[in-house]
């Protein structure tokens, strides 16, 4: 069993840490997770990039102190923007949904900057679990996966930012980092690590399924679709079982479209409620 703490770093973070810690630990059975004293935002000091961005490394250090030793390892979650200390041209993104140190410690933010990135199906406490994953394989193999294959992989570089919602919606570890992470961490922390990824992929109960639905995108090509097919039907017409069978056809596809995709968003809904 290994034991990690999760810790708030800044002023006014909008996150239940015990509620987090709750729903974790309902789904793995061989990590504790526990909430652990905040680190308030006097001592992150003043932002060190363009007095905007944190530098993880602040984190790392902070979340090494000693009250945090009793741990395997120490998550923050934290509302401010984040980056490295790395030097970056003006034209590449300087932010970061979340960083580690290799060792111990990782950091995420739930700044709105990163936020807005994430999927609409997904809540805030799937957002932060997808990082924890991250981080804490990433600190047992203490060796950097990330690549550029655009696989949906957890540990996909996301250099295009608008991936992210891809990448959370699959959470998935791709082939490639699991044949290395496998002769590393254990097949219980791994089954552990893919149960907590089922539930990132998992709708949001905190979503409206029906939103869902009209946001799909097939549906709502076929709603359009069917309005422009009942205006037509709508014309005169000398054949009118031709024009009744239209206007029932284009009543039907849509409703049953959309019944389909609400009871699945439903279900899909319902697991996710924990």
């Amino acid at each position: 069993m290994i034991k990690v703490a999760l810790v708030l770093a800044g002023d006014n973070v909008p996150i239940n840490i015990p509620r987090l810690g709750k729903k974790l630990n309902r789904i793995v059975k061989n990590m504790y997770f526990k909430k652990e004293v905040s680190i308030p935002i006097h001592k992150l000091g003043d932002p060190e990039k363009n007095g905007i961005w944190y530098c993880t490394d602040v984190f790392y250090k902070l979340l090494n102190e000693e009250q945090y030793t009793k741990y395997d390892y120490v998550v923050g979650i934290t509302n401010v923007r984040i980056t490295t200390r790395e030097e970056y041209p003006e034209d590449l993104e300087k932010d970061y949904f979340s960083d580690l140190d290799y060792r111990r410690t990782g950091i995420i933010t739930i700044n709105d900057e990163m936020l807005r990135y994430n999927s609409d199906s997904k809540d805030i406490y799937q957002y932060i679990a997808f990082g924890i994953v991250e981080i804490i394989i990433g600190n047992m193999i203490k060796q950097d996966l990330h690549h550029d294959r655009l696989e949906y992989c957890i540990y996909h570089d996301c250099s295009d930012r608008n991936t992210f919602a891809r990448m959370i919606d699959n959470s998935t570890i791709c082939t490639n980092c699991l044949s290395i992470i496998k002769h590393i961490v254990s097949i219980e922390l791994i089954n552990d690590a893919n149960k907590l990824l089922k539930w990132c992929r998992c709708y949001s109960g905190s979503q409206s399924p029906i939103k869902l639905t009209l946001r799909n995108p097939f549906v709502s090509f076929v709603c359009g679709t069917s309005i422009g097919w009942i205006v037509k039907a709508m014309l005169p017409s000398d054949e009118k079982w031709a024009q009744y069978s239209a206007i029932a056809v284009t009543i039907l596809t849509p409703v049953f479209s959309l019944a389909y995709y609400t009871i699945r968003n439903f279900a899909r809904s319902a697991k996710s409620s924990l």
